[in-house]
């Protein structure tokens, strides 16, 4: 058995900073909105305090429990029931008009989506280690992998979440490349998913035009270029020392969702050029550590588990940060530790968690 040694302090220590500055920035972009809402400038900020504090709870108490338990199937397979269960609930019990994201209770919520990511890493990390001698068998290998990711696909789609479903197909194809899966498979995979997303978009008004607003949101400045448009002039006001904290003019009112999808360009606006890229180089850290956990892993199933709750993070900050700097087309997705919401934060630390263990007996 491997030797448990300390985790890595850098990786925790770079984590609890992004997650206290995300504190300070979704007050700072959510308070003018949180009054006129709730009659309240603190009501986001006190459920962000609240996830926070369940988030590190649930991180500390992954952190100090061997990763290898999720190689158990007793552990793994009612995970992705749990999560697949939710899902189905949004999309056949519990449909409505317009999005359905998120499971209610009263004033609690909770986005079964984020958990589907995290348990999906889990799944797929456990089945490529335990089918590592048969990578490239289409029948007992590939096919389970597609179906289990479909599956999440089809019913992440009825919310409806396409961002989330190209995320999700994204870290399988990537974990199963990682694993060592023949080109031809992935190729495939690729070429079938491009094929499909490319339909999905055409077919749907709504994504169309957003695909449009992309490419040119002077088109309609006011309709779907807008989004873009007023992230732009956040970013461009703050030039390179920022207006200072908590003195963006954008979250007035202009950015829409300034204290979620586009919390980054409140970030350029108040703190410029260098708060913004200090927030990148976070991130850059945060992968460094998470490749260092992976590579050091004792075992295969660390080493596919710490990459993919690595690739889970990264890939999410980088299509947050490129959305708000119209690097890609607007998509939903929170940059995480940061933007405002539960569900993400506290699935975002319960990954760190798992990645601080693995970090643990990494030799």
């Amino acid at each position: 058995m491997p030797k448990k040694l300390s985790s890595d302090k850098v990786l925790f220590g770079v984590v609890i900073i992004l997650v206290l500055f995300g504190i300070g920035m979704v007050y700072s972009a959510s308070a003018a909105i949180a009054l006129e809402l709730f009659h309240s400038s603190y009501y986001f900020l006190i459920r962000q305090i609240v996830s926070m504090v369940i988030g590190l709870l649930l991180m500390l108490l992954l952190l100090n429990t061997d990763y290898r338990i999720f190689k158990k199937p007793f552990i793994v397979y009612p995970l992705l029931a749990l999560s697949t269960g939710m899902l189905a609930y949004l999309a056949v019990v519990s449909p409505s008009v317009g999005f359905n994201r998120w499971l209610r209770w009263g004033t609690i919520s909770f986005q079964p989506s984020e958990l589907a990511k995290l348990c999906l890493v889990i799944f797929l990390a456990f089945y490529l280690d335990r089918y590592r001698e048969k990578l490239n068998d289409g029948y007992q290998t590939i096919l389970p992998i597609l179906a289990v990711v479909g599956t999440f696909a089809i019913l992440i789609l009825r919310q409806p979440d396409l961002g989330t479903v190209i995320f999700i197909v994204l870290i399988a194809v990537v974990m199963m490349f990682v694993a060592g899966v023949n080109w031809k498979y992935l190729g495939g995979i690729f070429l079938s998913a491009s094929f499909l997303f490319y339909w999905l978009i055409v077919r749907d008004h709504y994504r169309w035009k957003r695909l449009l607003a992309f490419i040119n949101p002077w088109k309609d400045p006011l309709g779907y270029g807008f989004q873009p448009i007023q992230s732009l002039i956040a970013i461009a006001t703050g030039e390179v020392t920022g207006l200072g904290a908590g003195q963006s003019k954008q979250k007035l009112f202009y950015l829409p969702a300034p204290h979620t999808d586009f919390i980054y360009s409140v970030i350029g606006e108040e703190l410029g050029l260098i708060g913004a890229s200090v927030v990148v180089v976070a991130f850059g850290i945060l992968m460094a550590r998470g490749i260092r956990a992976a590579v050091k892993a004792p075992d295969q199933f660390g080493t596919f588990l710490a990459a993919g709750l690595t690739l889970m993070i990264i890939f999410q900050a980088l299509t947050n940060i490129s959305v708000a700097l119209t690097l890609l087309p607007t998509k939903g997705l929170p940059l995480p530790f940061i933007s405002y919401g539960g569900s993400a934060l506290m699935v975002s630390l319960m990954a760190v968690g798992i990645l601080l263990n693995i970090s643990q007996y990494s030799s």
